[in-house]
């Protein structure tokens, strides 16, 4: 992190707190970069920062919502953690398997029908 993306994050941690921004409210990378007067991708490292927070939310659309509530921050943070966890886990099996790809037969299968749809040669060396 950067100190201007520190700077953003404790503004927008702040204005969170002191209610400026509903439960569930949508942020506007754009909008929040014109307010700080930082470029975008300052507000987005800002908003990474405070997702480990519990203070925003990232829905699937990689769009961030507010977490006013003090309830809905904790379950943001707990669920951010796991993911976090989540993520190392199956890292550190692939470092101790020594395989680089290791994925259920159902996700294989659906990567190689995704990559087929493409065009892909990727899907012609999965099924070797």
């Amino acid at each position: 992190m950067t100190e201007k993306s520190d700077r953003v994050a404790s503004a927008l941690r702040a204005a969170i707190l002191r209610g400026e921004y509903e439960d569930g409210e949508p942020l506007s990378q754009p909008g929040l970069a014109l307010k700080y007067g930082v470029h975008r991708s300052v507000v987005c490292n800002a908003l990474y920062l405070l997702e480990f927070e519990g203070f925003v939310t990232k829905d699937i659309g990689h769009r961030y919502h507010a977490n006013a509530s003090y309830q809905t921050r904790q379950v943001q943070m707990v669920l951010t953690m796991l993911d976090h966890i989540t993520w190392q886990c199956g890292l550190n099996l692939v470092k101790l398997n020594g395989h680089e790809n290791i994925m259920s037969p159902g996700r294989q299968a659906m990567l190689r029908k995704i990559q087929a749809r493409r065009g892909g040669s990727a899907a012609r060396e999965n099924k070797a």
